[in-house]
């Protein structure tokens, strides 16, 4: 089986967040009373995904992404929040955030070489219930350093 997605991630200081995706953030912290999170971010990373191939006809059916849908993805890790953002034409954008002292982390169970990330789950701010995502990153130095700094923070969080 092949790489469902190609994926590169990238360190990237917060002021050179697209403007719509920081107006997101900014709006979402402000209505989960976050505090500035922009301004408090320790570490940020960008990741940009191309699917590669189409997805069956389950996937077709409740509207999954099509060959070559590019969605881009920021990853802000504060002292006490994960935040991820994301913008893509059939996705739109969408921002989520969880306290890192209520995450908890396993890595996906693919076969390797199909996709490199992290499954994140946590009570997610403006929800009702656990659930999990998908953190996938770049199989590259700086997706990687972003997989060990979240479980970093994580880490940290739980002995605070």
């Amino acid at each position: 089986m092949e790489r469902i997605y190609d994926r590169t991630s990238l360190y990237c200081e917060v002021q050179y967040i697209d403007e719509e995706l920081r107006v997101a953030i900014t709006s979402h912290a402000q209505d989960h009373q976050l505090g500035d999170v922009i301004g408090s971010t320790a570490y940020c990373c960008e990741t940009v995904s191309i699917r590669r191939h189409r997805p069956g006809i389950l996937g077709r059916l409740i509207g999954a992404s099509y060959l070559n849908d590019t969605h881009f993805m920021f990853t802000l890790i504060t002292s006490k929040y994960l935040i991820v953002a994301t913008n893509g034409l059939k996705r739109g954008v969408r921002v989520r955030s969880a306290r890192l002292a209520d995450i908890s982390l396993s890595p996906l169970q693919l076969r390797e070489g199909i996709d490199f990330g992290v499954s994140v789950t946590a009570m997610w701010l403006g929800t009702r219930k656990i659930s999990a995502f998908y953190l996938g990153v770049g199989d590259d130095p700086d997706g990687r350093r972003l997989i060990g700094e979240v479980r970093l923070a994580v880490a940290e969080s739980k002995i605070a």
